[in-house]
């Protein structure tokens, strides 16, 4: 159905971003429904099922383009963007939905006046952008800023390779920074736990696909605010040494296990 979303538990809320380039900004999250990979692999005590949202994006809510427009409006999310906060849609993978999300955000942006909005995707890089991409630019009349917020999975998530490691798509994204066409970033975050998770990186993604390292973040696997405050010294010790940004995992620090938040 084009005219609605499919949302996880959580529908939207108003957070801080927690990872990566935006880290610290204001936001209002969409969590849809739905992923197609499982991230076992990266399993713990504060993360049994791997994935440490699991729990909201596995719930599924069908919710109308005119309902979630009156949620937002019901709980400020439409001053917040106005005001500044970016919107960030993930799951879950969100792009399960790219040809419906490029219709209901057109309407949005439309509806309430959006000018200036940032739209950050959170995402896997397993699932082609296109279908979104060229339906939204196609009808975007706005200056928003549409950024892809890339969490590639190393063989450490558990999956097989041939599920989470897609070439052409980390290529779209790589070419995305430089592209005339551009409307914002594409940054990869990667979660490593040890030193074969840098090797793994330089030869599957900073080599073959030529990705600059000023657009790529490290971060510790953690489910929990003991898991971060243990791991993440290493991975800032292998920031600095091999050259890759640091992101904290702020929303674990400051509330733990808590979501929504």
């Amino acid at each position: 159905m084009l005219n609605s979303l499919i949302l996880s538990d959580d529908y939207a809320f108003s957070a801080i971003q927690g990872e990566g380039p935006f880290m610290g900004h204001r936001a209002v999250f969409l969590r849809l429904a739905g992923c197609n990979l499982t991230c076992i692999g990266y399993k713990s005590e504060g993360a049994p099922y791997g994935c440490d949202t699991h729990d909201q994006w596995n719930v599924r809510h069908l919710m109308s383009f005119e309902e979630l427009n009156t949620y937002f409006e019901m709980n400020g999310f439409i001053d917040n963007l106005r005001n500044g906060a970016r919107l960030i849609i993930t799951g879950g993978e969100p792009f399960l939905q790219g040809e419906q999300l490029a219709h209901w955000l057109t309407q949005l942006i439309e509806k309430y006046d959006l000018n200036n909005l940032n739209i950050d995707f959170e995402t896997n890089g397993t699932i082609p952008f296109d279908t979104f991409y060229n339906n939204f630019i196609q009808n975007n009349k706005k200056k928003v800023s549409i950024n892809f917020i890339c969490c590639p999975k190393l063989s450490s998530n558990g999956d097989p390779l041939e599920k989470r490691y897609k070439p052409t798509i980390l290529k779209w994204l790589d070419n995305y920074n430089t592209a005339p066409s551009s409307l914002g970033l594409a940054a990869f975050k990667f979660v490593v736990n040890n030193e074969d998770d840098i090797k793994e990186i330089f030869e599957n993604y900073i080599y073959p696909h030529h990705i600059q390292q000023k657009y790529c973040w490290l971060m510790p696997t953690a489910g929990s605010r003991d898991e971060l405050i243990e791991r993440s010294p290493k991975v800032i010790e292998w920031c600095i040494k091999y050259n890759f940004n640091f992101s904290n995992r702020t929303h674990i620090m400051a509330f733990d296990r808590k979501l929504r938040v």
